[in-house]
């Protein structure tokens, strides 16, 4: 055996019995972008006796009857669909199958519509439901289990509505909300959580420290369907007129409605006197606070600037050829050196800001913004 090679033990049974001497191959599906696991298994020809009875489709329709385990780790299926070949040797043929979860979609469930007549478990009279709730509800009796790892939230019976949607595309429609997803586990039991992503890494592959080298750059925010959920869009930099500017940034990406939820107001300089609104609710000052950022920061042509309004610096620190000293003025963000060149500094600066509490009691969208007193 190489020295890195792993070893697996797998055994193979439908309804029960062991068909791992019979199997040519075996693979496992398992993908973040869809919400069932499959698996295909192909027979050599010795097998091929089981085609007409073990291997049966029709028999225990709509149950799990494959079971793959693999180091000890059991996946389970359905056995949905068989296909034969013939061949100079003989014949063979594989089956294929899905994990549990496909119960909840066609052919074995039932498309779901919200009508005038219908009782679906969030229409009205029902205010709301938690979407916790109702996908507990679309799974009752189906044997299939639900990990609810994502943000729950409150779905009104005014703005939820389905029309010929499967359970499984109603749970994937409430999973996106706050941006989650829908898979299943070894067992066939749902997972709704959310993608994880690693930002840590060593070195960039590529760096530009000129900022004339680059001719655009591209960016698009996604942002799911709001249904209850308010959107809050505060825009950068609202006033930039010379050397003064304030800037709004969420403390929380988003809230539901009649939650309250806190913005930052960072202004240059800081004695800038200016008005805050919303567009819908209402807001209340809660104070003036600091926070302590550690950056690294790019010179090009001896300027730099960090991402808030200095209020005082910690330390400096140059990485690689040093600059010299570092000038700056209190309430901005912009830094100079004596010497047009190119380099890095690490800095602790504070920043201070002002914190605002915001309550929106609908549903919609809602514009924060701040203009300069005359």
């Amino acid at each position: 055996m190489y020295e890195n090679e792993i070893e697996y033990t797998v055994s193979i049974t439908i309804d029960g019995t062991s068909v791992s001497s019979y199997v040519e191959s075996v693979g496992i599906n398992m993908s973040e972008d869809q919400y069932c696991n499959e698996v295909t298994i192909s027979f050599n020809k010795d097998g091929w006796d089981l085609f007409h009875t073990l291997c049966n489709p029709e028999t225990n329709w709509g149950t799990e009857r494959i079971i793959v385990t693999i180091n000890a780790v059991a996946f389970t299926f359905l056995l949905e669909r068989r296909r034969s070949s013939v061949h100079s040797q003989g014949e063979t043929f594989e089956v294929w199958g899905r994990s549990k979860a496909a119960l909840l979609d066609l052919p074995y469930s039932d498309p779901i519509s919200d009508t005038e007549t219908s009782l679906n478990y969030w229409q009205y009279p029902v205010i709301s439901r938690q979407a916790s709730e109702i996908v507990n509800n679309l799974l009752s009796g189906t044997g299939v289990s639900v990990t609810f790892s994502i943000n729950d939230f409150t779905v009104t019976s005014s703005n939820f509505s389905v029309d010929s949607n499967s359970p499984i595309e109603i749970i994937d429609k409430l999973a996106k909300v706050p941006g989650g997803r829908v898979r299943s586990g070894s067992d066939g039991n749902l997972i709704l959580d959310y993608k994880t992503f690693s930002l840590s890494f060593t070195n960039p592959s590529l760096e530009f420290s000129d900022i004339d080298e680059i001719i655009q750059v591209d960016e698009e925010i996604d942002e799911p369907s709001g249904y209850n959920r308010v959107r809050v869009i505060g825009f950068q930099d609202t006033i930039d007129t010379g050397d003064r500017s304030i800037t709004i940034e969420m403390v929380d990406d988003c809230a539901s409605s009649g939650q309250e939820f806190q913005v930052k107001i960072y202004t240059s300089p800081h004695n800038l006197a200016y008005t805050f609104d919303t567009t819908i609710g209402t807001f209340f000052h809660i104070g003036e606070y600091d926070e302590i950022h550690t950056e690294t920061i790019f010179f090009s042509e001896g300027q730099g600037s960090t991402s808030k309004p200095i209020y005082s610096v910690t330390s400096v620190a140059w990485v690689g050829d040093d600059l010299g000293d570092v000038t700056w003025e209190q309430g901005f963000d912009s830094m100079i050196t004596d010497t047009e060149a190119y380099g890095v500094l690490e800095i602790t600066y504070v920043a201070r800001y002002t914190l605002y509490g915001v309550l929106i009691m609908s549903a919609g969208g809602a514009i924060l913004f701040a203009e300069e007193n005359e």
